[in-house]
């Protein structure tokens, strides 16, 4: 009986397999309950916090996955926040307890500075993200987290004035803060949010999906929050799968809707044209400046380098008789304006207006 022996592994086969192992175990470490809604929850996704508080079941069940951007900013800021709280002086990382809507949320906040009253919430977001704030401000999620924080705090009988929310950038230690004052006015938005959430539990299949972020794109394969959402196929449908950004949504658009959208298009496809024009102006203006600091932008300037010819590719395939490989694109959906268009009113409640980094041609 002849016995065949496994060739050892590499190392570089070794270690890319524990790495992967490693962060994998850190992902299943931190998984939590799919039905606590917690204090960091409550900006997020409506439907999903109702199922929460619904009690529904689960319709998925995921392996734990690498989650490698996600854990590597856990590992940032579990290095950072008790040496930072060591720096200013400050308690860290405690359990509040929030109270509103009939509810009890739970949650562990970050830094708190007792003697201003501040409660700084550290985030780990990548450049792209921490350039979207330096833009437009703190992300909506994250500052109805703060603000929730903040009234637990004040809850505890604790004087807040205010919420700081420190963006890091985990690749290279950027950093923005934006404080944020708390008042009445902010205490009653986080009763409001949660009060709302309890109101939709009562019907959870029909609480809104909120977009993940200040992005309009929702849906398995746009949206990481439902790629990893345990009621992606309650929500979704029973086809849905992570990442399948082919779903159609189970609720088809009505007549206004689709108007609004392809208003929507037309007006970001302007936009992307015009931004290429631009983009290619830029670029080669950029090209003739030394990589430096400027302000608040760094340039760096990257040499071309040379990439496959896919004309000469296919050309040569066909010399040789060989059969080219294909794949199945996608359908597409045009819109061109067919007679004039009439502005839609601040009432319409389904008038789309797209975020310049939304722009681009539907496929």
């Amino acid at each position: 009986m002849t016995t065949t022996t496994e060739p050892p592994l590499s190392s570089e086969q070794r270690l890319t397999g524990a790495l992967g192992g490693a962060f994998t175990a850190m992902s299943d470490e931190r998984a939590r309950d799919p039905h606590r809604l917690s204090l960091s929850g409550l900006g997020r996704c409506t439907r999903r916090a109702a199922y929460q508080i619904a009690g529904t079941p689960v319709s998925d069940v995921f392996e734990p996955g690498q989650h490698r951007a996600a854990n590597l900013g856990t590992i940032l800021h579990d290095a950072l926040v008790p040496r930072l709280a060591k720096q200013l002086g400050a308690t860290y990382e405690e359990e509040v307890l929030l109270r509103g809507g009939g509810l009890e949320l739970r949650g562990t906040y970050d830094i708190w500075e007792a003697g201003l009253g501040e409660m700084t919430d550290l985030k780990s977001v990548g450049e792209h993200r921490l350039s979207t704030v330096r833009r437009f401000g703190a992300f909506r999620e994250h500052r109805v987290q703060g603000f929730a924080y903040a009234l637990a705090q004040y809850q505890a009988g604790l004087p807040v004035k205010a919420v700081n929310l420190l963006y890091i950038d985990r690749a290279r230690g950027d950093h923005e803060v934006v404080n944020l004052p708390f008042t009445r006015g902010h205490a009653l938005k986080v009763l409001d949010r949660i009060t709302e959430i309890q109101f939709h539990a009562a019907d959870p299949d029909n609480a809104p999906r909120d977009p993940d972020g200040r992005r309009k794109r929702i849906g398995p394969g746009w949206s990481f929050e439902c790629n990893d959402c345990p009621f992606l196929r309650r929500c979704w449908g029973p086809d849905a799968k992570p990442g399948n950004k082919n779903l159609r949504s189970q609720e088809p658009a009505d007549d206004a809707e689709v108007e609004a959208i392809c208003a929507a298009l037309v007006r970001a496809r302007e936009i992307k044209t015009e931004a290429e024009k631009d983009m290619e102006w830029y670029r080669i203006r950029l090209g003739q400046a030394n990589p430096n600091t400027y302000g608040p932008y760094q340039l760096t300037n990257t040499p071309g380098h040379e990439i496959p010819d896919q004309a000469a590719m296919r050309a040569r395939l066909e010399q040789l008789g060989e059969q080219v490989p294909t794949q199945t694109t996608a359908g597409t959906v045009g819109v061109r304006v067919v007679k004039k268009v009439v502005a839609k009113t601040a009432a319409n409640p389904k008038e789309v207006t797209p975020d310049a980094a939304d722009a681009g041609q539907a496929s």
